[in-house]
This record gives structure tokens, C-alpha cells and sequence, in this order.
């Protein structure tokens, strides 16, 4: 996928997020008013996913995930492979985590990605294993299109992390 295409429909889904309440409804400003979610929890989270589209089930994280409040999580397929979903400590954000499926990454490609990337990051495990992971702060709330736009944008950056880190 083409970066500049990536950056672009990223921050267009960031300014939709920021101006739409996904029911029509208008400020006097005329802009679309938010509706706020407080503290959004995994089954939330689950639900937005599968409006979006998305194959995400709740249950219990087949193995520890880094980061994770508890040993709940998402589990979301896609691309052939599946993402992990937590809340993580604090419970103040979501965090993503895309695993290589057992291949490694070169330093020069984790490097190109971090460097290039605004909202995400890729590392390489203990195992040798590239991890994309992306996270979604709500300390303060959001808005539930921005939980819809961010589980978008993620499935923009696993698909364009998947032709570009892993094996390369």
C-alpha cells in the first residue's frame, strides 16, 4: 500500500472521526456533534469491529499479551493471521499487536517502519518475531467514531506491515 495513500486516509479518517456522531446530528457550528464513550471496554471495542466489518470475537488471549490489563482480549481475524486486542494497563487505552506468524524482520526494515509511521510500531520479540502494535489512548474519553476510525486504520497499517516487515 502507497505511504502517501496510508497518511492520507488516515487523516481523513482521523477528521471524519472528529466531526461526525454517526447519527446526523449537528452543532450550531454545523459540525456533527462526537457521542462520547466513556471508558470503552473490550466488548465495545468487539462490537465496533464487527461494524466495521470485521471478524473480532471476545475471550480470553490465547497467550499473555504484553501490556494487557487482564487476560481478556479480542481476538481479531484478518489477513490470514489475528490480531490481539487489550485494554492495557491503567485501562486508559487499547493496544493492537499484530505477531509475524513465527517470521523475523530485519533491523533495516523495523527501522524504515518506525521511522515512517506516526501511530504505530513494530519491534522484533525476544524470539526473533516482528510485532506491529498500535494503541488508542482514552484517558478522558473519545468519541465512538474514533474507536470505528482507529479499528480502521489499523487494518490499513497490518495489511501495509504485513508487505513490508515480516521476511523482509
Amino acid at each position: 500500500m502507497n505511504k502517501a495513500f496510508l497518511a492520507a486516509a488516515i487523516a481523513a479518517s482521523l477528521l471524519a472521526a472528529a466531526c461526525s456522531d454517526g447519527g446526523g446530528g449537528s452543532s450550531a457550528g454545523g459540525k456533527a456533534e462526537c457521542r462520547p464513550l466513556n471508558l470503552p471496554s473490550l466488548g465495545q471495542a468487539a462490537d465496533a469491529m464487527r461494524r466495521e466489518g470485521f471478524d473480532a470475537a471476545l475471550g480470553p488471549a490465547a497467550a499473555p499479551v504484553s501490556g494487557s490489563a487482564s487476560g481478556d482480549a479480542v481476538v481479531w481475524k484478518l489477513q490470514g493471521g489475528s490480531a490481539v486486542v487489550t485494554v492495557g494497563r491503567g485501562g486508559t487505552h487499547l493496544n493492537v499487536q499484530m505477531r509475524s506468524r513465527g517470521e523475523g524482520a530485519s533491523e533495516a526494515a523495523v527501522n524504515f517502519w518506525n521511522d515512517d509511521r506516526e501511530f504505530s510500531r513494530t519491534y522484533i520479540d525476544e524470539g526473533g518475531e516482528a510485532v506491529l502494535e498500535m494503541d488508542l489512548d482514552f484517558d478522558g474519553g473519545i468519541c465512538e467514531e474514533n474507536l470505528h476510525a482507529f479499528f480502521r486504520d489499523c487494518a490499513a497499517s497490518i495489511e501495509d506491515w504485513l508487505e513490508t516487515v515480516p521476511g523482509h
